[in-house]
């Protein structure tokens, strides 16, 4: 097959797989610039006609519905189907990502974060197949794709090619058709049975969500594997619980997903989703007075990288240069190869002199050689001076600049040129003399109101001065004057971000991508403003793009580690992490980010490692401090876990971060039974956070320790009250009640 052409159009150039309905292909669509599909060819074992008859009606059927399901956004499209040699192909949209089997080979278990969100991702699809009467019938990891620019989750391999793998005629004459449709241990028994139902579906993503969660596979017939799980003897529910890092509330979700009798399961995707929503990501994954990552959750958000805004003064002379703004001619540099030049003699040559020492960043001698021309009494002396001015701005000697431009201007007084009142302007700002600075451009604006690159940054210095609805309307007169100009659509996209309007700054970058697509920063504040929309995983492919077009980029590897840290995705966070603490070793924020990604994974150990690596030349802050409390009370250290948070409090004892530093040491102390001195620390984070349900809850089983069982349920009360789906509180109250 490889190399071969089918209908005409589709080059097959790579070989996926084999499986019992055929073969799975990679292949070029030359009719689409080349672009990449899947290619599945579908080969009944039977090839007589009445068969090919049968298998071809089956086809037809299927391919239409998998080009009704292929208007979903996470299902691969339907790009044609067509009969050659006696052979079907189905041919369908190509998916650039991994599988959810190859993450776990590499991952080994998920979190329950990440195995909330890909239930959620799912279940979502399983809404629309649903929806339209279909059943998927093979859920499992390896028809599970994380689509690499976006992170969503894409189901495949709908069961056209499933449908039809063989037909076998009987000697009797009678047809019959063997369904070989799902994979066991991910099949429920009416399914084995093939009376499969919509809760087959939910039964085959709850066993692949357990999987998940546990690292072990689910139980077939043979158990030939010692990773698999087991069924109960009795009842043939699966026993996963104990091989899992889980809530009790998720675990109670993934119960009723798996049951073995499908009246006893979920009926449809809905119910699953609305029990998903009523979980507390808040809570802890075991139940009373365990410790829990609120604080690191809250206060990790704070570190975001800044955003890059266009810097007015030197980046905005690039601007100038780049735009409609007339520059000396004399200062184009010539590249080719010229023989030395003799010595300066004339006002010509020294100006000559002066642009090549400019256009080679010699700027210090490049002034010298301009005020050697301006000696000798120059045709144009305004534009030397102008060009003494950019040579001095590259200096950052701005005053100085200024000065030069101001003898520019001095020679025509009745006759400004708008140019050089915008080279002054923006080394005003360098200056931070922002009023004089929109004055001088005001100037140049009533000279050339139609000079788009002065509205711009006449926007720019009018932003910085904190007016940014009056900046906008520069901007957008600019982009009317030169709706193609990069610099102008990045700047309308940091005004619509600073302005809250997230969707349409994002807009606003898209444009100046177009523009110019390799540029990291636009990819970047992209992404952040992607992260204010908390569409992450869109944000983590802008993070992408902006590290593809430059490896070494920092705030694209930032930017990346954080949001996949907050996406629950921590080996891959751990990754981006490391490469940004590489290009930047002192980032306190950095070592935060890594440090709390470990302890959501579990590596305490290797966390504490971290904190001794970051401490050895940064001073921590409070927010590390408390992440290394986590780590130590993780590991049962709670006397060196208090003794942070002492230490932790000596520096702030009231602010929202301090309230999560009470919790942990009250925390800390229930774990040595020092229940007195425990009940003072959270009454103390209550003072500060008293809408925190989890701080009541906690706070009760304090009292409830000291017998003090009347204050307990009125602790009990309080987090319901904020809480009303609070279980544990409810239990812990019932109890309480009982025992006074």
């Amino acid at each position: 097959m490889l190399d071969k052409t089918l209908n005409g159009q589709y080059e097959i150039i790579r070989f996926l797989g084999k499986g019992g309905f055929g073969e799975t292909y990679i292949a070029l669509d030359k009719n689409k610039l080349k672009s990449q599909c899947v290619v599945k060819q579908l080969k009944p074992k039977n090839t007589d006609i009445d068969t090919l008859k049968a298998a071809k009606k089956l086809f037809d059927r299927e391919a239409k519905i998998l080009k009704q399901l292929g208007h979903h956004n996470q299902i691969p499209k339907l790009l044609a189907h067509f009969e050659e040699d006696k052979e079907f192909y189905l041919v369908e949209e190509f998916i650039d990502g991994n599988d959810l089997k190859k993450e776990l080979e590499a991952v080994k278990q998920f979190s329950e974060q990440q195995v909330i969100a890909l239930l959620r991702d799912v279940l979502e699809i399983l809404k629309f197949v649903h929806q339209k009467g279909v059943i998927h019938r093979d859920i499992k990891p390896s028809n599970l794709i994380r689509r690499r620019h976006d992170g969503k989750t894409v189901l495949i391999d709908f069961g056209a090619v499933k449908e039809v793998t063989t037909q076998d005629t009987s000697s009797d004459g009678i047809t019959s058709f063997t369904i070989a449709v799902g994979t066991r241990g991910y099949m429920p028994n009416e399914q084995q049975g093939g009376k499969p139902r919509f809760s087959s579906d939910i039964y085959a993503l709850g066993m692949t969500a357990i999987h998940a969660l546990t690292g072990m596979s689910p139980p077939t017939p043979s158990n030939k594997f010692s990773n698999q799980l087991q069924e109960h003897s009795r009842t043939g529910e699966i026993i996963w619980r104990q091989y899992a890092q889980v809530s009790n509330q998720l675990a109670a979700i993934l119960d009723k997903m798996v049951k073995t009798h499908y009246r006893d399961r979920y009926d449809r995707a809905e119910d699953v989703l609305k029990d998903l929503q009523k979980l507390s990501y808040s809570s802890d994954t075991t139940s009373g007075t365990d410790f829990s990552t609120i604080a690191t959750r809250k206060l990790a958000l704070l570190k975001l990288p800044k955003l890059k805004y266009i810097l007015v003064g030197l980046a905005a002379i690039g601007l100038a240069i780049g735009g409609s703004l007339t520059i000396p001619q004399f200062l184009v540099s010539n590249k080719s190869e010229q023989p030395p030049s003799p010595k300066p003699s004339t006002a010509t040559d020294f100006v000559k002199q002066g642009n090549d020492l400019y256009n080679s960043k010699k700027y210090e001698e490049a002034i010298k050689a301009y005020d050697e021309a301006l000696k000798g009494n120059p045709d144009k002396p305004e534009e030397i001076w102008n060009s003494r001015g950019l040579a001095l701005s590259k200096l950052e000697k701005y005053q100085e600049a200024v000065d030069s431009y101001d003898k520019a201007l001095a020679i025509r007084p009745n006759d400004a040129d708008a140019d050089a009142l915008n080279l002054k302007a923006i080394a005003l700002e360098k200056l931070n003399k922002l009023d004089d600075a929109i004055a001088t451009y005001d100037r140049a604006i009533k000279i050339a109101p139609k000079n788009h690159t002065i509205l711009n940054n006449r926007g720019l210095a009018l932003y910085n001065k904190g007016k940014i609805e009056e900046g906008l309307k520069d901007i957008e007169k600019s982009l009317e004057l030169d709706p193609q100009d990069y610099n102008t659509w990045y700047s309308k996209g940091i005004f619509f971000h600073k302005l809250k309007k997230y969707k349409e700054a994002v807009v606003a970058y898209d444009r100046a991508i177009n523009i110019k697509p390799g540029l990291p920063e636009t990819w970047v504040i992209r992404g952040h403003a992607l992260v204010d929309l908390q569409r992450y995983k869109e944000a983590v492919y802008s993070y992408d793009e902006a590290i593809r077009n430059k490896p070494d980029y920092l705030e694209g590897w930032v930017g990346k580690g954080r949001v996949l840290r907050d996406l629950s995705r921590y080996e891959e966070a751990l990754t981006a992490h490391d490469k940004a603490l590489e290009l930047q070793p002192n980032d306190i924020g950095i070592w935060e980010m890594q440090i709390d990604s470990l302890n959501n994974l579990k590596r305490y150990d290797q966390a504490l490692e971290y904190f001794l690596k970051a401490t050895k030349n940064i001073t921590p802050s409070v927010n590390l401090l408390n992440l290394h409390v986590i780590s130590l009370y993780r590991l049962g250290r709670y006397e060196e876990a208090l003794n942070f948070c002492e230490q932790i409090l000596k520096k702030d004892d009231s602010s929202l971060t301090a309230s999560f530093v009470w919790r942990n040491k009250g925390a800390s102390l229930n774990k040595l039974k020092r229940y007195s001195e425990a009940l003072p620390a959270y009454e103390k984070s209550l003072s500060i956070e008293p809408s925190n349900a989890q701080f009541w809850f906690e706070k009760g089983k304090i009292l409830f320790e000291l017998q003090q069982y009347k204050e307990a349920v009125a602790a009990y009360d309080k987090a319901i009250e904020l809480k009303p789906d609070y279980q544990e509180a409810k239990d812990a109250r019932k109890l309480a009640v009982e025992k006074q």
